[in-house]
């Protein structure tokens, strides 16, 4: 009878739509007549010396030409390998330079490890009395073959699908899926190593040797080239700290987000280090709970974001105290499910090539209060 009801019945289809699934918009998620601040995108221009300017428009050239052997070896070996790991390596670099330079840096002096590691290992296998048996127990340990062996337990039948599956017979269906690509992955791996012949081998080892060698010379001048041009300073940094020292001074709440972890914290201990802040008011919040900290101190995800936002958390007990501070540096890890209006700025210290998760970041702030302040993205 219900649903004829709803099949006949516009009106109670929208209630019954409404009740129960409720849309998270404007209208349904504050009223009617809820207030919402204007949003304002103040535009930053960041002057760098040209020394650095010369550095950011060569350095997609220079990524470009990097090899990444490390991380797909066999591809060296197996005919028509895709590769996709080295493009989104790539990519990730990117972001990282347009991060900070310290989390670009970071990122630059690990894959010299990674790459000097890896022609240690190939060095080695040039002078082995069975090159052979040396290079396939070099893939096992690169592809962590061993690992998933030790914790294989079999996923030799697969369950037939039946109607009548609950939602938690659904989800172990899922996961199921999710270990059999996972198991015919490694199967396919653990085939290509077996049928590897040393002819096909001697002569791509020094193809590895000398391609791991021309990304070392690369990401070396890279790291030279950057130590240098930041040395004495950093302009992003600099604008920022203005920016910053503005909005607080005007009585704002400050929240500067990034996707890294490193870039957080890189401006967090400069941040900490400034005279003109005080280092009490200031919080730290990384998806680490080690990182996690107001001033030098270590305090938990939550105590840090209660004392920064104490009126959208019901905590009118910090309101006006000591306790309450104004002003966070934070990850992702706090754009989504987190009611921080109290501030009214966010910069992005970072842009987010996702646009929803620019839009989550801005949610934070972008929330229905009494008033009508101004919200500034920057």
């Amino acid at each position: 009878r219900v649903i004829n009801k709803l099949e006949g019945d516009d009106d109670a289809f929208n209630e019954f739509w409404e009740d129960l699934f409720l849309q998270r918009t404007r209208k349904t998620y504050g009223g009617k007549n809820v207030s919402f601040a204007k949003r304002n995108f103040p535009i930053v221009e960041v002057p760098y010396e040209p020394r650095k300017n010369k550095l950011f428009s060569d350095n997609f050239d220079r990524i470009t030409e990097l090899r990444f052997p490390y991380m797909d070896p066999i591809k060296y070996v197996v005919k028509d390998r895709n590769e996709i790991g080295g493009d989104r390596l790539k990519l990730l670099l990117l972001k990282r330079a347009d991060s900070s330079w310290q989390a670009y840096l970071d990122s630059l002096k690990s894959i010299v490890d990674k790459t000097n590691q890896f022609l240690q290992s190939l060095d080695s296998l040039q002078y082995s009395e069975n090159p052979l048996g040396k290079f396939k127990a070099f893939l096992s340990r690169t592809y962590k073959l061993d690992e998933y062996l030790e914790k294989q337990v079999g996923l030799l039948q697969v369950p037939e699908i039946s109607d009548d599956l609950d939602e938690e017979d659904i989800m172990g269906r899922f996961n199921l899926d999710s270990q059999i690509k996972k198991r015919r992955y490694y199967d396919r791996i653990i085939g290509q190593i077996e049928n590897i012949k040393w002819k096909d081998v001697k002569s791509k080892i020094n193809q590895m040797i000398s391609e791991a060698k021309f990304d070392v010379a690369i990401l070396k001048t890279l790291i030279s080239e950057i130590e240098q041009s930041y040395a004495k300073r950093d302009e992003k940094f600099e604008k920022v700290r203005e920016i910053v020292l503005k909005e607080l001074a005007r009585g704002r709440k400050v929240i500067l987000v990034s996707q890294f972890k490193i870039t957080a914290q890189y401006y967090y201990s400069k941040l900490l280090d400034d005279n003109e802040i005080d280092s009490s008011r200031m919080g730290l919040v990384t998806g680490k709970n080690e990182d996690n900290r107001i001033g030098d101190e270590l305090k938990s995800k939550k105590e840090i974001l209660d004392r920064f936002s104490p009126k959208s958390k019901n905590r009118d007990d910090i309101v006006g105290t000591i306790e309450e501070i104004n002003l966070i540096v934070v990850t992702d890890t706090i754009s989504t499910g987190q009611n921080l209006q109290d501030a009214t700025v966010i910069m992005n210290l970072d842009l987010p090539y996702n646009p929803m998760i620019l839009e989550q970041r801005i949610g934070r702030i972008d929330r229905p209060r009494p008033d009508e302040k101004v919200n500034n993205i920057y």
